[in-house]
């Protein structure tokens, strides 16, 4: 009995340490576009932490882009990414092989954001009349811009047919909230937590701008909300052996506590700690995604919808 407990005891630890000799070098991808030396020096205390959970050599593996940084994990050149919801989503459609593993929270405790549909006068949106509206869209290019807003619409009224809806911007988000301010469209379509006190336009977000900017709330309204979008996941590839997993996760969801030097090198924007992610929260995006055209170019792979403030 003894004998086949100690046996029992060195194949865990031979399995334990046969996927860290698999990996050899567990590779993290990040976009750096500019200085990538600086870039990396200042997310160093973040790999240090993660290579001591992991027990194991870490390496940052800079990418130009969120495109690249996408190609990299689906192609097998990395184990871990950083991603907009958008680019988690892309990735999915593309090879199935990825997982979420943490979503940052912000300040006010919201793990996500929505899109919503900013109307006057106190109205809901009405989708009949988007056709004959001057609608604005506070970010023209994003994943989570008009084409995603058409597909939500068109989900929740199936019985209308004419989403034909010119969605304008101008050049920033800022001059589009002016314009609209101004009167120039009926619709702003943006972003909000939906969290927090409704007469100060929520915690953060597009309506919480407008009213910093002295707008009276009487006049607005939110007329449409999208379901919640996540706030940008960790993301590793789901062949990753699950004890590397849980450490990376058990790691991650504490890190905000026990070292937070470490969060804030990785995660300067959400200042809220992480909390576990799951597939589902992504769900809307990936049934977009699976409908549009994943190969175009011009496809921009970030969360705009979503600003650092």
């Amino acid at each position: 009995m003894i004998a086949s407990m100690v046996l029992l005891s060195v194949n865990a630890i031979n399995a334990s340490a046969d996927w860290r000799q698999e990996i050899g070098v567990f590779r993290i991808g990040v976009v750096a576009t500019d200085d990538v030396p600086g870039t990396l020096a200042r997310i160093e205390p973040f790999r240090l932490s993660v290579s001591e959970a992991l027990e194991m050599d870490v390496e940052f593996f800079p990418t130009s882009n969120s495109r690249s940084l996408i190609d990299a994990l689906v192609g097998e050149r990395i184990e871990y990414a950083i991603l907009s919801a958008s680019g988690f989503a892309l990735a999915s459609v593309r090879c199935k092989c990825v997982e979420p593993l943490v979503i940052p929270r912000s300040t006010d405790s919201t793990d996500g954001y929505h899109i919503i549909g900013i109307t006057r006068d106190g109205n809901d949106l009405n989708p009949e009349k988007l056709s004959t509206m001057n609608t604005a869209m506070i970010s023209r290019n994003s994943i989570t811009g008009a084409e995603f807003v058409k597909h939500l619409l068109e989900k929740e009224f199936p019985t209308q047919t004419n989403f034909e809806v010119n969605f304008q911007s101008k050049e920033t988000s800022e001059e589009t909230q002016e314009a609209f301010a101004n009167g120039e469209y009926d619709v702003l379509f943006g972003w909000s937590s939906l969290t927090g006190d409704p007469g100060a336009g929520y915690s953060r977000g597009t309506l919480r701008q407008l009213l910093d900017k002295s707008f009276s709330i009487n006049a607005l309204r939110v007329g449409w909300k999208s379901p919640q979008i996540p706030h940008r996941p960790h993301v590793v590839r789901k062949n990753l052996p699950g004890d590397a997993k849980n450490r990376l996760r058990d790691t991650l969801v504490n890190l905000f506590d026990r070292d937070p030097v470490a969060y804030d090198s990785i995660e300067p924007v959400f200042g809220g700690g992480f909390t576990a992610a799951r597939n589902e929260r992504f769900r809307e995006l990936t049934e977009f995604l699976e409908t549009y055209n994943t190969t175009d170019p011009d496809l921009n792979p970030t969360d705009e919808q979503n600003p650092s403030q």
